[in-house]
């Protein structure tokens, strides 16, 4: 069975670096968490675009006002990709993301969320954990090297076969969703709720980034040193405790075992 970690850590904005591109306004963690919620296609593009959630920030066609994602299905054997795009005008159309959902011939399913380039970077990637990490609480009274400043809550392990949309995708019952939408007609849940500043919204959605190899650049560059070793993993580091094994260090709230393993595939 393949295994992942739903999102139960709070971190620090500080902790996720700012990419500086329009992905800023879509966190691919928060968008993970609320797949892993949904338990339809269509119901996961409705709550996308919920002023409510606060997930979708996107503004590409600059009117400031936030702009409506319509999920896309493709289907080649047993790998479903859900395409996130945005109809910037009447002739043009923008992928920001894909959430590859994958069942191979043992019937092990994976699960991750890829960004556009022009969106996100290159191979800018959103995977699931792969094991559970306990809760740790802080102690301001302790003195020593690596002290803990901040209370983190542990992960809780979910089974992705039984996640409701992954369910259903495999289930004989799926009928893939067609979105009917275009620019300039979107469905009557919708309106174009004002952009936020991306400062509040990034602090808005930090919480989500405990429970995943959240954001990085696919696979994440090895630096040596005893802080801040491994680079370009948003929203990961910032509570630090690890350093100075094998040339990787600062990486809060994380294995680094998990981090190597994550190399070597």
């Amino acid at each position: 069975m393949s295994l992942f970690s739903l999102s139960a850590h709070s971190q620090g904005a500080k902790d996720t670096a700012m990419l500086n591109l329009p992905g800023d306004n879509l966190d691919l963690n928060s968008v993970m968490v609320l797949f892993q919620k949904s338990k339809t296609i269509e119901a996961f593009q409705q709550s996308l675009n919920d002023s409510a959630t606060g997930i979708n920030n996107m503004d590409l066609n600059k009117d400031k006002k936030v702009d409506f994602i319509k999920v896309v299905t493709k289907k080649k054997d047993s790998t479903y990709t859900f395409i996130m795009q945005i109809d910037i005008s009447e002739k043009k159309t923008q992928d920001v993301a894909s959430i590859i959902v994958d069942k191979d011939k043992n019937k092990k399913i994976t699960l991750k969320i890829v960004g556009n380039k022009d969106m996100y970077g290159k191979d800018y990637v959103v995977t699931p954990n792969t094991e559970a990490s306990p809760g740790v609480t802080s102690n301001p009274a302790y003195q020593g090297e690596n002290p803990v400043t901040k209370d983190v809550p542990a992960t809780t392990v979910v089974v992705v076969e039984q996640v409701p949309i992954v369910q259903y995708v495999y289930s004989p019952a799926y009928v893939p969703y067609v979105p009917p939408y275009y620019y300039g007609y979107y469905p009557p849940y919708f309106f174009g709720f004002t952009v936020m500043a991306v400062g509040i919204y990034r602090h808005n959605n930090y919480y989500y980034h405990g429970g995943y190899y959240g954001g990085y650049h696919y696979p994440p560059p090895v630096r040596p040193g005893g802080v801040g070793g491994v680079g370009g993993v948003g929203g990961v580091g910032g509570v630090g405790g690890v350093g100075g094994v094998g040339g990787v260090g600062g990486v809060g709230g994380v294995v680094v075992l998990e981090l190597l393993v994550e190399l070597v595939r």
